[in-house]
Parts: structure tokens; C-alpha cells; sequence
């Protein structure tokens, strides 16, 4: 709805705005009238600066969308053009009521950075689509076997898609390496998500049956005292022999997270976990299979390297036709490995090299 530098303009004079009232929280009626109070019931009770009260309200604004008429970025808008005569945002306030978003679609991006092609996935990009914009299934499962590819990947994507997003998503990554399920603890998984978070409250220390919810309950909580939407991506946690009170917190986490409150700003992503989720319907889930590494196809490199062909035009460089686009792509899946992740290898480095050329 905002490009970052128009966020951070609209942040800045309502910080402005806000910086001169007694009780900020009081404006939010007038501004967005029956709507305020979802809004409100959002905020921390703890905010005290207008920084944080604009960061905040904005961030809302941003994640309701055009979900409701007036959007609520629109409301705000016209509060700032309208009533307090910040004329350089009328531009703006237009496009946001006739529901033009100046951003690119992030998730259609072929090159996650300048040295990371991204093989078509287009499940993949979908799920996250509806898994980060829609507040419909909060929960995606990918089911991954000994010979598909992917996997990483779909972690990558996911921070690729930071802060790039409506919902300003964030990755909160947790990882059990192969074999360590046993030792790994649920106070381990609090600590991984508390500590890049930022937070200092002690993780519950107690033991017993009830432990693995009140775990899920201080993520949750930790979570929530955060700006934004936060994806929690989960690795390695299928694998067998994982200590039973981590998977009770995982099934404890999926089934709090399609809830109330929770719902609207959490995400959780099981990355090879087959084990079933008692308490969660099938309604909560988005499921995505991911394919052998034998598959991919000369068609799953084409995006990338159009997307290469693309950025040397826009560079001043001679483009390639497209029959020599389609040759290059066939090249590279013929001196490609069959299958497994030599052939994966393979083929990133011959995408990568392209970038390499003068």
C-alpha cells in the first residue's frame, strides 16, 4: 500500500501529530471511528512514545489491507490531508482508495538475492502468498522425502520475504540438526525464538504435563508484544526419536495459533514434519509436497534466467533472443547430475555463473 520511504514519511508526521496529545490512544476513535477497537485491543498497554504508538498504527493500517471499506489506511489519510493539512500525502491517500499497491510482488521474485536463484516453485510461492496474506489457514506444513529438494529453500524464501511483505513478515527460525532430536529440549526452542526476539523474561522452568503448553504460551506471548506478523519456521523436527515433550510443544503451538489474537499476527511453518497434530483441523493447514530433485526441468530454470536476460537490459547490455535463452536452460539441465543434490549443485552453479559474466 506504502513503498518503504512513503511508510516511513507517513510514520513521521503522524509521530508529529501524535507527540502533542495527552492520551494518543484517544485520537484513534476520532480517526478511525468503530474500527478502533480491534486496533486498540492490538497495541501493548506499555507504549508510551509517539514513535511507537505511529510505527504501530501504521503497521495495522498496513496489514488490514483493503480487508475493510474505507481501508484504514485511508482513514488515517484523510485525518493527516484533510485535518491537519499535510497536503503532500493527497497523491498517496488517491491511490490507496483506488487499491493500488506500488510494491512489486515479492513472492514472484526468480532471484531471492544477487547470488541465489530460486528454482520455480510455485506451490510454494502460492502457500506463502495465502499463508502471509490471508488469515484463512495460518498454518503450512511441507512434506519433504529423501529424494526431493527444497526444503532449505523454502526457509530462505520465507526470509526473503521479509519486511518485502503487506503484513511486514518476520522469520523466527528454529532448527534440531540430524540426530539431536533426543537431547534437544522444549526450553531450547523457547530460547532460540526468545533470544531473536530480544526478550529477556525467564522462560518458564517448571516440568510436568501441563509444561509443554505453558512453553507455547510464553512463545506466544513474546510474539505478541511485537509490531507485525512473525512466521515461526520449524526444521528438523520431525525426525525420529525427538524428545516427546518438544513435539507436545509444536502440537501445543499449532493448535493455539489458529485462535483469537494469534491468528492474525502468527504463522507457523513445519518443514518435514509427518507426525499428525491432534487438536488442529484440516481448515488451519496448507500443505505443500515438495517434488525429487529428478524433476526439475528446463521450464524451472526459465524464470531465473529470463529474470538474468531482464536485469542486462535494464544495465545498458545486449539482451539474448529467446530461442538462446531456452538453449541455455536445456544446457544446463543435460550436464546436470540425474538427480539427488549433485544435480541441484549443478544447476545453481550454472545459474549463478550467468550473473558472472561481463
Amino acid at each position: 500500500m506504502l513503498t518503504k520511504q512513503e511508510r516511513g514519511d507517513v510514520e513521521e508526521e503522524f509521530k508529529a501529530v501524535l507527540a502533542g496529545q495527552e492520551n494518543p490512544r484517544g485520537m484513534f476513535t476520532v480517526i478511525f471511528g468503530t474500527e478502533s477497537q480491534p486496533l486498540l485491543l492490538d497495541l501493548p498497554l506499555g507504549l508510551s512514545s509517539a514513535d511507537a504508538y505511529a510505527a504501530r498504527v501504521v503497521g495495522y493500517c498496513l496489514r488490514s489491507r483493503w480487508s475493510l471499506q474505507p481501508a484504514l489506511l485511508e482513514l488515517l489519510l484523510v485525518y493527516l490531508v484533510a485535518t491537519k493539512g499535510i497536503g503532500k500525502f493527497a497523491a498517496i491517500l488517491e491511490r490507496v482508495r483506488k487499491g493500488e499497491d506500488p510494491n512489486p510482488s515479492p513472492y514472484e521474485c526468480s532471484w531471492m538475492t544477487t547470488d541465489r536463484p530460486f528454482f520455480d516453485r510455485s506451490d510454494l510461492r502460492e502457500r506463502a502468498r495465502t499463508l502471509i496474506e490471508s488469515g484463512g489457514r495460518p498454518l503450512l506444513r511441507v512434506a519433504a522425502s529423501p529424494e526431493s529438494f527444497g526444503r532449505t529453500y523454502s526457509r530462505i524464501f520465507l526470509e526473503h520475504l521479509e519486511g518485502s511483505t503487506t503484513r511486514d513478515a518476520r522469520v523466527l527460525a528454529a532448527e534440531v540438526s540430524a540426530g539431536n532430536g533426543p537431547s534437544y529440549q522444549a526450553v531450547d526452542l523457547a530460547d532460540t525464538i526468545g533470544s531473536q526476539l530480544g526478550v529477556s523474561e525467564p522462560v518458564p522452568g517448571t516440568t510436568g504435563s501441563s509444561y509443554p503448553a505453558a512453553i507455547a504460551r510464553w512463545i506466544l506471548r513474546q510474539i505478541m508484544a511485537q509490531e507485525g506478523q512473525w512466521i515461526i519456521v520449524l526444521d528438523g523436527f520431525g525426525q525420529a526419536g525427538l524428545n516427546p515433550e518438544v513435539r507436545l510443544t509444536i502440537e501445543a503451538l499449532a493448535s493455539m495459533i489458529p485462535k483469537g489474537q494469534f491468528r492474525k499476527r502468527v504463522r507457523m511453518v513445519l518443514l518435514d514434519y509427518p507426525h499428525t497434530l491432534p487438536s488442529v483441523t484440516a481448515s488451519d493447514f496448507l500443505e505443500e509436497v515438495l517434488p525429487p530433485a529428478a524433476t526439475v526441468r528446463r521450464e524451472d530454470l526459465e524464470p531465473c534466467i529470463r529474470d538474468w536476460d531482464a536485469k542486462r537490459r535494464t544495465e545498458g547490455r545486449s539482451g539474448l533472443p529467446a530461442a538462446e535463452l531456452l538453449d541455455l536452460a536445456q544446457g544446463m539441465i543435460e550436464r546436470a547430475p540425474l538427480d539427488g543434490k549433485a544435480r541441484l549443485e549443478s544447476l545453481n552453479q550454472d545459474l549463478v555463473k550467468l550473473l558472472e559474466l561481463p
